[in-house]
């Protein structure tokens, strides 16, 4: 999951859907996520 989530911010997108993308994710990679987003 981290890989494909990583995958898709790096691409530069202009608009991320995410799903409940934290139902998968360690806490390291949730907070980490939390930060790249804010």
């Amino acid at each position: 999951m981290r890989i494909i989530l990583a995958s898709i911010l790096l691409s530069s997108p202009d608009i991320v859907l995410l799903d409940e993308p934290t139902n998968h994710l360690d806490t390291e990679s949730l907070e980490w996520l939390e930060g790249w987003l804010l």
